[in-house]
């Protein structure tokens, strides 16, 4: 697709379904990073002592868990914008809708 069909692709979509594709992508790209990074991380740091006694201590990192997600958007106080986003969101992290808030900005 030409850069300038894109562009005017955009211009031309509705605000609130602009925002709706960008929450998507953006729910996509966390999901897709998830794929790549394992769920810890385990390495090994040497203790040295001050009579040269050495010890391994081992270290784990662990990515974070999704607990709920907060959405605002300036369409956030229609009941059906706030539905299709926090369907969505519930289908891409796979998170129960009470797990989701949609609100209205300002």
């Amino acid at each position: 697709m030409k850069k300038e069909t894109l562009l005017g692709w955009w211009k031309k979509l509705p605000l609130g379904k602009a925002a709706v594709l960008l929450g998507i992508c953006g729910i996509a790209l966390l999901c897709a990073g998830s794929l790549w990074d394992s769920s810890s991380q385990t390495g090994h740091v040497i203790l040295k002592d001050r009579e040269g006694n050495q010890r391994a201590l081992e270290i784990t990192r662990g990515s974070p868990q999704i607990k709920g997600v907060v959405i605002v958007s300036a369409r956030g106080g229609e009941a059906q914008f706030q539905e299709r986003l926090t369907m969505a969101v519930r289908t891409a992290l796979d998170l129960p809708s009470t797990r989701v808030l949609v609100t209205e900005a300002g």
